[in-house]
């Protein structure tokens, strides 16, 4: 039986740590490997399936500035003697981008076993915009050699990859798989109604995200007299300065802030009271926010970005991220006309890409492959 190590020492709990637990559960099923997890986010452990063996991290990896932080020898050092008592074949290092989780592939190449990064994003800094960007792109092209391999989430991000990697790279993408799509929602309550809903979900963090245009997308709607609420579903290091923005433009009542939901929550606020989902971001690994919501059967508009033009979304519903006016517009067009041919060829062609089935047996091609890296 294969011995596979998941490393996961992100200090949160975001899309990616969710589909790390997802692959973790399907390899776990198939009963072919004894799975071990090493993390430090207690509710990553507590998504885990019963088999999986778990240990905990006394640290996360080191912000701001991971590309030099996380460098810190103690902390390499004890990932090095975890990875050593556990004795992997293979150690899988969950990254939400090549500088967090740096400890789990120096410690994994330390001590001498096949390691592979599990990554969403093979983006630049400066395609991310940012801090230090120069600097951390040029120091990163040297911890973008130190996998053996890579697995990624989409085509897009495994063609940005190999600007830096030249091995074998492994695309998984994600599967939609949320319970009762086909239940009837609950109708809104009576104080919702006579106004449109619409959900922000993300962290706030306005260099990914881009939620600080909302404030500018609200007063463009309200001149028109439309009545809508954006819900803001998360939260983040800008989200003092959107509510200061709210608060600055006088739009409270065009506002709720409602924090970070568990996933059974989530998708019950979605399918009971959003009439529309808007992801206005600068840019996307896998934009899993669209897929779930979607597959909870509403109306998404996303910023027209080169990573989603593979999920063929009707040009309707792309947006303009950098124009307020634009994004108003569409929206608005969004509210009063939400369905159509194609948003349900759209809807329907996304559910039948991203199956469990499909996801479990390319996992599994995959792990077969690494074991004979």
């Amino acid at each position: 039986m294969t011995r596979l190590l998941f490393y996961n020492d992100s200090a949160v709990l975001g899309g990616h740590e969710f589909m790390t637990i997802e692959l973790v559960n399907a390899l776990a099923r198939t009963e072919k490997y004894e799975i071990t997890a090493l993390f430090y986010h207690q509710r990553f452990g507590a998504g885990l399936g019963p088999t999986v063996r778990q240990q905990r991290l006394p640290f996360s990896s080191s912000n701001p500035f991971p590309f030099i932080r996380n460098l810190r020898p103690g902390h390499i050092a004890h990932v090095r003697r975890s990875i050593e008592r556990i004795d992997p074949d293979i150690v899988v290092v969950s990254q939400g981008n090549i500088e967090i989780g740096l400890k789990g592939l120096i410690g994994g190449r330390w001590a001498g076993r096949r390691t592979v990064s599990y990554i969403p994003l093979a983006y630049s800094f400066r395609e991310m915009r940012g801090r230090l960007a120069a600097v951390r792109d040029a120091i990163d092209r040297l911890y973008y050699r130190l996998p053996h391999a890579f697995i990624v989430e989409t085509e897009y991000q495994a063609g940005l990859l190999r600007r830096y990697f030249d091995g074998p790279t492994f695309v998984i993408p994600y599967p939609i798989a949320l319970p009762d799509l086909a239940r009837e929602p609950e109708p809104k309550p009576p104080m919702l109604r006579g106004q449109f809903h619409v959900g922000v979900i993300g962290r706030i963090y306005f260099r990914h995200k881009n939620q600080d245009i909302l404030p500018r997308v609200a007063e463009r709607l309200e001149e028109r007299g439309e009545s809508v609420v954006f819900h803001i579903l998360g939260d983040g290091p800008d989200s003092s300065r959107l509510r200061d923005s709210v608060a600055r433009a006088k739009l409270g009542g065009s506002f709720q802030f409602h924090g970070w939901l568990d996933k059974p929550s989530l998708h019950a606020f979605v399918v009971r009271y959003l009439d529309l989902v808007l992801i206005p971001s600068h840019y996307e690994g896998i934009p899993l926010v669209l897929l779930e919501s979607v597959a909870l059967g509403k109306p998404v508009l996303v910023s027209r970005l080169d990573c989603v033009e593979e999920y063929l979304v009707p040009e309707r519903l792309l947006i303009d991220r950098r124009d307020p006016d634009d994004i108003a517009n569409k929206l608005s067009a969004a509210l009063h006309t939400p369905n159509g041919e194609d948003v349900t060829r759209f809807r329907n062609d996304l559910l039948a890409r991203h199956t469990r089935a499909a996801f479990e047996r390319l996992a599994i091609d995959t792990f077969s492959s690494l074991e004979r890296i």
